[in-house]
């Protein structure tokens, strides 16, 4: 009798150790597929953000029309993949272009280099002043949706309470939702409260 108590202690110790380490694979996989798409996302904002400038270089430093992006970037991408975020909505595209920077002109950009993230300044409407295209955000996560615009408002966080960004100089970022007026929205928000820039 005491061996088969023995027995079934050891076989219930074994199972609670399958099912812990079973349940913590679980989490670890679940936390491995969020940082893959999330990652896939990154390399996607990126893509649309180099494509940008890739266009504006080809017509005379002018960033397309926030009306027809996606059709007009599609030319320079390796495929329709690279407008869908894994973690979107099931869209055409789950991506939006930051709708104040429709047919705006790169202000000194190369069309011989338009990879120099260093070249070129975006006009700001609101201030007149020629901002540094490393601080304005150019595309965002969207709602999903084909030739899609916005601003802040529009920004869906879809990664760890945040979302990726793309940038007019063509780097891309993740930012939280907190932070999402430190970056420069070209347009007449651009004096929200909260648009503070930090030193």
């Amino acid at each position: 009798m005491q061996s088969r108590n023995l027995v079934l202690t050891v076989a219930s110790v074994l199972l609670l150790f399958v099912l812990v380490a079973g349940g913590s694979w679980l989490m670890d996989r679940r936390r491995w597929n969020a940082h893959r798409a999330e990652t896939a996302c990154l390399s996607n904002t990126k893509r649309l953000a180099i494509a940008m400038r890739t266009y504006a270089a080809d017509h005379d430093a002018r960033l397309p029309s926030a009306a027809t992006w996606c059709d007009d970037l599609l030319p320079n991408l390796n495929s329709g993949n690279d407008f869908i975020c894994p973690l979107g909505p099931d869209a055409r595209a789950t991506y939006a272009m930051n709708r104040w920077l429709d047919e705006v002109q790169i202000q000194g950009l190369d069309p011989e280099s338009p990879y120099d993230e260093a070249a070129g300044k975006i006009p700001d409407p609101a201030s007149g002043e020629a901002v540094d295209p490393a601080e304005v955000v150019m595309i965002i996560e969207g709602p999903g949706g084909w030739n899609l615009s916005g601003g802040p408002e529009a920004v869906r966080y879809r990664h760890n309470d945040g979302a990726n960004f793309g940038f007019a100089d063509g780097h891309a970022r993740w930012g939280r939702s907190d932070r999402v007026y430190e970056w420069r929205w070209p347009h007449k928000l651009a004096s929200h409260p909260d648009n503070v820039q930090t030193q």
